[in-house]
């Protein structure tokens, strides 16, 4: 399927009646992005080099992170600007330190040129791979190289099937520079259209992230008073089967001790989401309140998070991790906590994620089998971990063995070659 089928498919999807949810709101916020990129470039772009990074959302920001600001630091005249097509980018508040952030105009070829025109970016990262074929096009037309910051791919992703794949098949072999996260990413980069020889193996530059970044202890104090003297399971980025999983859980491993809490944290806060948590934990007979940064300690057994973009601190209270989406599309960051050196317990559905397989494999984190006897081995894990305090230990330190740093200084180098045009 050829790039003209690409604006095709991307024009009748743009317009299809009864979209909702967050793809209604992602299309709503996309819809005149265009003319306010335009309208910012009028009044705010330079003459200076400048890249133009887009992160679909707040992980793919994330991992970005540590490469804009050592990109900064190179040439401190660069101007950096952020797209996102993720409703949550918009209320993120750690988003990057950009000159400037919006939704990433629509695939449309008059729109997509002229923000590119009056922005006049001198590089284009895309972080992880969320590549968009109509604007990686009008990239290549007006000759501005195409980067890939921490690329992967999963092993089951949709983009390397029909007809992703040839959708996007134009847009990957375009790029310029790809760093992917490991060999099997690379691997599958060159399958979906780049030259091998453009694809390099760079590590994870989100472990840069992880492991750099200051935890904010000051609004954690309260938080840490609830959990002081307890073992804390704090069960991250969780949607409504995760919960109803950790809940049956902790609620069993509450029956024989009472030395336990939970630290509930949705991937979605919404007040419909937090509300939900706390009912169901009621009915199982474990008292529950939701907390909000600089809430003072309560007595109760299980706590759920409000706040959006908290999560990395969060861990910092906890002595056990419970990783999210594992039941459902795949498992968010393991690699938040594992920089704590909390061992890790996650879903079935764990295969995507690098970071995820290496713990397992290495004893640093348990994959939970399918939801049926799920919450029955989540509780004798914990309940493990809680007797033998060693075995722990052991097992957080070797999930923290994973991570590895540097992935950002071996993409810098690159990158600036692109920014001079070498």
């Amino acid at each position: 399927m050829t790039h003209f089928g690409y604006r095709l498919a991307a024009g009748v999807t743009h317009r299809l009646p009864g979209i909702g949810g967050k793809l209604a709101h992602s299309l709503a916020g996309r819809r005149q992005a265009a003319d306010r990129w335009i309208e910012w470039a009028r009044t705010h772009r330079t003459n200076d080099p400048a890249v133009w990074v887009h992160a679909a959302s707040v992980g793919e920001a994330l991992t970005a992170m540590p490469i804009v600001q050592r990109l900064r630091t190179a040439v401190p005249s660069l101007q950096t600007m952020l797209s996102y097509s993720s409703p949550s980018m918009s209320v993120w508040p750690g988003s990057l330190e950009t000159e400037y952030a919006d939704y990433i105009p629509l695939e449309d070829r008059a729109g997509v040129g002229a923000a590119l025109d009056a922005v006049r970016p001198s590089l284009i990262a895309f972080a992880r791979g969320d590549l968009w074929s109509e604007f990686a096009a009008q990239a290549v037309a007006r000759k501005i190289p195409l980067a890939v910051l921490g690329a992967t791919v999963r092993p089951r992703s949709r983009r390397l099937r029909w007809p992703a794949r040839q959708l996007l098949e134009h847009a990957y072999r375009s790029v310029s520079w790809i760093g992917a996260v490991s060999d099997d990413d690379a691997t599958r980069c060159v399958r979906l259209g780049t030259p091998a020889k453009r694809v390099h193996v760079t590590g994870d530059p989100r472990h840069d992230q992880i492991l750099e970044r200051v935890v904010n202890s000051i609004s954690l104090h309260g938080l840490a008073e609830w959990a002081d003297g307890y073992m804390t399971l704090v069960a991250g980025s969780t949607d409504w089967m995760d919960a109803r999983v950790v809940i049956d859980a902790f609620a069993a491993v509450r029956r024989t001790s009472d030395r336990v809490k939970l630290l509930l944290v949705p991937h979605e806060p919404s007040s419909h989401n937090v509300s939900g948590a706390i009912r169901f934990a009621t009915e199982r007979g474990v008292a529950a309140e939701p907390w909000a940064d600089g809430q003072l300690p309560s007595t109760s057994a299980c706590r759920v998070v409000t706040t959006v973009g908290a999560l990395a601190d969060l861990y910092a209270c906890g002595d056990i991790a419970y990783v999210g989406g594992g039941f459902c599309r795949g498992v968010h960051a393991v690699a938040e906590p594992a920089a704590f050196a909390l061992p890790v317990i996650v879903g079935p559905r764990h295969d995507g994620s690098p970071d995820a397989v290496h713990m397992v494999e290495r004893g640093g984190a348990v994959a939970l089998p399918h939801r049926r006897e799920a919450a029955a081995v989540l509780s004798r894990v914990v309940l493990h971990w809680i007797s033998d305090r060693a075995a722990c230990r052991t097992a957080g330190l070797t999930a923290r063995r994973t991570m590895a740093g540097g992935a950002s200084d071996r993409s810098v180098p690159a990158l600036l070659d692109l920014l001079e045009g070498r």
